[in-house]
């Protein structure tokens, strides 16, 4: 089963996620235009490297770290630890660890075609975003 997924990044960004076997590959411009109405089921982004992302599937929300694909629901916890240059992410499920990811916030620079350049800049972390999503399913 193959997702579209935007870079949290960068807008025009977007890779074809293969659920199947875990591999993505970018999508140029002009397939992105044959496959719009498809649409987008959510985003990723290169955490030190090793691909992160959040996307629909069905009824399900689903993330991806490094290779390890998980549902997500209840009984996962994900947490976030660290400064700047050297964040932590772990996902754990019924309170065993499922995956750990380090990874910093240095490879974040100014967004390409910022809207708002006169705005101070934010450390967006991915990993955060993905961490307060899980909160949302549990509360």
């Amino acid at each position: 089963m193959m997702f579209l997924l935007r870079n949290s990044e960068i807008y025009q960004d977007i890779v074809a996620f293969d659920l199947t076997d875990g591999t993505w590959q970018r999508v140029d411009l002009e397939m992105q235009n044959k496959l719009g109405p498809r649409g987008l089921s959510g985003f990723f982004a290169l955490l030190s490297s090793n691909f992160c992302a959040i996307f629909r599937s069905g009824q399900e929300i689903m993330m991806c770290v490094g290779g390890v694909r998980i549902s997500l629901s209840k009984d996962v916890k994900i947490s976030v630890s660290g400064n700047r240059d050297q964040r932590r992410l772990v996902v754990s499920k019924k309170g065993e660890m499922v995956v750990a990811q380090v990874y910093s916030l240095d490879n974040w620079g100014k967004i390409k075609g910022d809207p708002t350049p006169f705005v101070e800049e934010e450390d967006f972390d991915f990993g955060l975003l993905i961490a307060n999503i899980i909160l949302i399913l549990v509360y």
